[in-house]
């Protein structure tokens, strides 16, 4: 009789752990997708961004009776749709612009998008792109601007708030 524990035939082949199977036309995509320039492929991701935001955003606004977009909402969208595509060139500039805009749109009474990707992706670009010191400072001003909607208008609420930290 064995002393030790009994091992199974699974425990004593090496297996994968942790790791994906290959799917090769995941693979392929990836791999055209890396190879564009950083400008193109930031132009496109910036253009799905957009195409998920405003199919959220027009659902939300035939769904509330109280708030509905309207020029300066779109404006205040299209802002942040663009400045994605230099996400790479200048991080903090465009994080800041995206930031600035989704808090108008937090603080003004406008539907809100379900998630705000521009915001995620340009905060994100500041902690990839940056040297690592600019990241907290970066934490630090956006988290005293979230407080900014409260001050400024006192319609804006909790949810507007989450929304912009994502």
């Amino acid at each position: 009789r064995p002393s030790g524990p009994v091992k199974s035939p699974s425990m004593t082949r090496p297996r994968g752990v942790g790791t994906v199977r290959p799917v090769p036309v995941v693979d392929a995509l990836l791999h055209r997708w890396r190879r564009l320039p950083p400008l193109v492929a930031d132009a496109a991701l910036a253009i799905v961004v957009a195409a998920v935001t405003v199919i959220s955003l027009v659902v939300d606004d035939a769904n509330d009776p109280e708030r509905h977009m309207t020029w300066w909402g779109w404006a205040l969208q299209t802002v942040q749709f663009v400045a994605i595509v230099w996400r790479r060139r200048a991080p903090v500039v465009v994080a800041l612009v995206v930031c600035a805009a989704a808090f108008a749109n937090g603080a003004a009474n406008l539907p809100d998008p379900a998630i705000l990707f521009a915001v995620a992706l340009a905060v994100y670009s500041v902690g990839a792109y940056e040297p690592r010191r600019v990241s907290p400072i970066f934490a630090v001003v956006l988290t005293v601007g979230g407080v900014v909607p409260f001050v400024v208008d006192r319609q804006t609420d909790a949810a507007d708030v989450a929304v912009n930290y994502l």
